[in-house]
């Protein structure tokens, strides 16, 4: 006999909201799990059909849920639709509005070929209108599309058809991965014009002149694909997860979204360049804004190169090139004036962490040190004071001992003195490292740590510096300029930016590095919280391996 007890109370919304008003005109969570129909969470509200009907035999498959326990998979040729038998076209119009906010969750199974062709449809409410070959997708009263651009990333684009039969689009900054949860919604304001694509809790807007055109002769409205028929068909590679219409543009507070998955609270940045390609590395804890680029500008100016990572797929490799002293760096983009989101990394307590690789390291003394992160006060050009910096400098050997490469932690107290802790263990060139500088501003106690070597100081100035004087956060680079800039040359990979003293088991390192995520850890997300205590509990109370001592237990 089987048995196994788990109780575990949690209480936490994970990020969803889950209520519905006046406004919603169709909700379809897909917690059926099986069978054909899928059924509105609005009373009275239409249900969906996979395929075209009851009986079709081309349907998407039931899979795991991206929120809950269920969810659709789609394949080339398969959809959902509002069952024709039950009148699809008229069930279609009552979706069609003039105000809107569509919203889904998607997770791709592989990423669509270039061009607006290939683009992978969420959801859509299209026109049909009837030719030689059936039926084509004709004008669009909104519809969510994951497209891969010139660029080699994949977008999500929210679009329709307006009044004067153009398609307007509003596409996101987010790079999309395979295999990765999204949440999407697009929205349009009739009154104000005002247009938006959001994924996960990036939000691209925009203002249109004109509204999207909503007197369809044929309405038909579908998940995972343009208008079936059509060519192309738009079909979706992957799964589609709680999809919600509403007729107005939604506020924020009113989203199913509400939070980053990310859930440390005490982590104000953490970018892990996962992406591959694009321009706009993601901040995984969505609270810096997606004018974090590479290079100063979007012009492509100064921008370090997509290569394999240290600590993942990806990473970014950083150049010191020829003169002027210029190189490859990250920050917020046009960085002389923008400011707001480095004032944001302002932290009076820190712990500053990252993977690196050099490919070359500096001249011995301070005039040629490199850093891989710096969050400084400029003056005009000038980089005056630090909140904090990594740093790699070179000292010169004594007598006939060679020169040696370290990595440093360095601030700069408001008395202008530096507090610096200096790692003891020498870099090498073509090496993967770790490395975490903090600091405790009720203790003055810092730490440098180097993969597992931890030493520490305790600084004798204080208080870090916390008021500067347009502030610039970078990496890669300290605040670039024609002047002295230390640009990084190697690989830079897993940047993350926490506002305490991270204890020695939460580090990268230990939880995501290369010592392994902890074992509860089972979204990989670098935090034990209650979405892996459900996980937990969930394969717990699912037990059919014969092999857990506790199979057979009574």
């Amino acid at each position: 006999m089987n048995k196994k007890f788990l109780l575990v109370i949690v209480m936490t919304s994970l990020g969803f909201a889950l209520t519905t008003d006046a406004t919603t005109l169709a909700y379809w969570k897909f917690e059926e799990g099986q069978g054909q129909t899928i059924a509105n969470e609005i009373a009275g509200g239409n249900s969906l059909v996979r395929g075209i009907d009851i009986n079709d035999t081309n349907d998407p498959a039931w899979a795991d849920g991206i929120v809950d326990d269920y969810a659709l998979n789609y394949a080339d040729g398969q959809w959902c639709s509002f069952a024709e038998a039950d009148g699809a076209e008229t069930l279609s119009s009552q979706m069609l509005a003039s105000s809107f906010t569509v919203e889904a969750y998607f997770n791709m199974d592989s990423l669509p070929e270039n061009g607006y062709a290939e683009g992978y449809h969420v959801v859509g409410l299209f026109n049909r209108q009837a030719n030689s070959d059936g039926y084509c997708g004709g004008w669009a009263n909104y519809a969510i599309r994951l497209r891969t651009a010139d660029d080699g990333a994949t977008y999500a684009e929210g679009y329709f058809t307006n009044v004067g039969g153009s398609y307007p689009t509003v596409t996101s900054v987010v790079p999309l991965r395979a295999g990765k949860d999204y949440y999407v919604a697009f929205s349009f304001d009739s009154s104000t014009g005002t247009v938006a694509i959001q994924v996960d809790s990036r939000v691209t807007s925009s203002t249109w002149t004109m509204g999207p055109y909503n007197v369809f002769e044929h309405p038909y409205f579908t998940v995972g694909a343009k208008s079936p028929g059509s060519i192309p068909s738009g079909f979706m590679r992957g799964t589609v997860d709680e999809v919600r219409i509403s007729d107005t543009a939604l506020t924020s507070e009113e989203l199913l979204y509400q939070g980053s998955a990310y859930t440390d609270t005490n982590v104000i940045a953490f970018w892990q360049f996962e992406e591959g390609v694009g321009q706009y590395p993601i901040d995984e804890t969505g609270k810096t804004s997606s004018n974090f680029i590479r290079g100063t500008s979007a012009t492509g100016w100064m921008d370090p190169e997509w290569v394999a990572g240290i600590n993942g797929n990806h990473a970014l490799r950083f150049m010191k090139l020829a003169a002027p002293a210029n190189g490859t760096t990250l920050s917020f983009i046009n960085g002389y004036t923008t400011e707001q989101d480095s004032a944001a990394l302002i932290a009076s307590s820190f712990t500053i962490e990252a993977f690196f690789n050099m490919s070359a390291v500096p001249a011995a003394g301070y005039s040629d040190v490199r850093y891989i992160v710096s969050l400084c006060g400029r003056d005009g050009t000038y980089a005056n004071y630090w909140n904090y910096s990594v740093r790699i400098r070179t000292v010169e050997g004594v007598g006939d001992e060679p020169d040696q490469t370290f990595v440093e932690g360095v601030s700069r107290s408001a008395d202008g003195n530096w507090p610096t802790v200096t790692s003891s263990v020498p870099l090498e060139i073509g090496t993967d490292y770790y490395v975490a500088y903090s600091y405790d501003e009720i203790t003055n106690e810092a730490a440098i740590w180097v993969d597992g070597n931890k030493e520490t100081v305790i600084f004798s100035q204080t208080p870090i510096s916390t008021q500067l004087t347009n502030p610039m956060f970078t990496i890669g680079s300290r605040a670039p300029s024609v002047s002295y800039s230390g640009f990084f040359e190697g690989v830079i990979d897993d940047v993350r930016i926490s506002n305490i003293v991270q204890p020695d088991n939460n580090l990268l390192i230990r939880n995501c590095g290369g010592w392994g995520y902890s074992p509860m850890d089972f979204n990989k997300d670098c935090v034990v919280d209650a979405a892996d205590l459900s996980t937990f509990a969930s394969s717990w109370l699912n037990c059919t391996d014969p092999t857990d001592p506790l199979f057979n237990a009574e």
